[in-house]
């Protein structure tokens, strides 16, 4: 090659260099937190997480490039909620991903300015979380469990795969922030002529209490952070004490529980990661309209009912999104 052709070569690249590599501005690391109520080693949390990471990861922000995470897990217990949520903001995070009411609202009494994303609350207006839905204001938005959700079809559906109930223990956490969908579960059930039988269930002491449950009940559990942590022994107590039982999560089906009609907790993973990834890159929570789910999912164990003694009706078969046998 002749010099008069390595010079040009040579300014060819050094001209086309700036727009490759120089004029690639480098992005500065996140800190993101994430604050699960559940437990790390929960099956349903651990998918719902590794959910939110990879849908991080194919939007751009790679952990150790320019993207680093500071997980912490509240093992289902309460009492956890408020030390946790100052340990988080003291970490001084981009900005914090977290799901249930009890988590959120600890962390809002920590921070008014660290932008925040939830899921798992049915109603954060009632709640107090944010303003609105459409324009929810300040720091926090996020992704319901159903500010609408229907808690006469939750009740319809138990009864129509066990019609034989006379009564039904509403589940809740006086931990949790619980009060409203408890209210609206038990007035949904008293409406329908049935016996509500409030239950608290925060430790695992609690599940001796379902002893005492007359015969012909059901049982409504909540998507709880401590059922989540304790699934195994939620599912079991329902099972030992032969009562039909319907969840809010898919993940308790599957582990042994008849019926289930909720949100797909990873798909909402998905989503927050999402509203991360926009906030990350400059724009406000507060402008970010809190979102209710689009669909819900019915999943019915069928080995569970037949264990039960209990026929699922054509109905339910057609209506169901996923049926274990």
């Amino acid at each position: 090659m002749k010099r008069s052709e390595l010079i040009a070569l040579a300014g060819a690249s050094s001209f086309a260099w700036p727009h490759t590599v120089l004029g690639q501005q480098p992005v500065p690391m996140r800190k993101v937190g994430i604050l699960w109520p559940s437990s790390a080693n929960d099956k349903a949390t651990q998918e719902a997480d590794a959910a939110f990471r990879q849908d991080l990861r194919a939007r751009g922000w790679a952990e150790g490039h320019n993207l680093r995470f500071i997980a912490l897990y509240a093992q289902g217990n309460a009492a956890r909620f408020a030390s946790l949520a100052t340990e988080m903001v003291k970490s001084a995070p981009h900005m914090i991903f977290c799901g249930s009411p009890g988590v959120t609202a600890a962390l809002r009494k920590q921070t008014r300015s660290i932008p925040i994303v939830f899921t798992g609350i049915g109603d954060p207006v009632a709640a107090g979380i944010v303003a609105s839905l459409a324009r929810p204001g300040g720091n926090i938005t996020g992704f319901t469990l159903g500010t609408s959700y229907d808690a006469g079809k939750v009740l319809q559906l138990l009864r129509e795969i066990a019609p034989h109930l006379r009564h039904v223990a509403v589940i809740y956490n006086p931990g949790n922030n619980p009060r409203i969908l408890r209210s609206n579960e038990i007035v949904t059930v008293t409406s329908a002529g049935l016996t509500a039988i409030p239950l608290s269930l925060q430790t695992v002491d609690d599940f001796k209490r379902f002893a005492a449950l007359p015969p012909d009940t059901g049982v409504i559990f909540p998507g709880d952070p401590f059922t989540v942590a304790h699934t195994a022994e939620t599912v079991g107590v329902a099972m030992r004490y032969h009562l039909p039982a319907i969840y809010i999560y898919a993940h308790f089906v599957e582990s042994g529980g008849l019926i289930s009609y909720g949100v797909n907790r990873t798909e909402q993973a998905r989503q927050a990661a999402g509203y991360v990834d926009r906030i990350l890159r400059g724009a406000k929570p507060g402008d970010l309209a809190v979102q209710n789910p689009i669909k819900y999912e019915l999943t019915i164990n069928l080995k569970t009912a037949k264990a039960l003694g209990l026929t699922v009706s054509p109905s339910l078969l057609f209506q169901a999104d996923k049926l274990i046998k």
